[in-house]
């Protein structure tokens, strides 16, 4: 992103009073990064080394759940 990190993009969406969920799907991810986006508002915290739980991720969002890939 030209001004903003996925981290501040999900500040700002998260504060629209919306329901709205995101999904953090980053090459670099560790324990901080996810607590991190946790108080960011983020959902789901996913390592693209973790693709395959991409699913699991979006199915745990629809269902109103926090998801975070046990690798992280």
């Amino acid at each position: 992103m030209l001004t903003m990190d996925g981290i501040e993009a999900a500040r700002k969406i998260s504060s629209v009073p919306l329901t709205t969920s995101i999904l953090l799907f980053s090459m670099y991810m560790d324990s901080q990064l996810a607590n991190v986006a946790r108080h960011a508002g983020i959902s789901v915290v996913l390592s693209k080394s973790n693709a395959g739980q991409v699913v699991k991720g979006i199915e745990a969002i629809l269902r109103g759940e926090t998801f975070s890939a046990s690798q992280i």
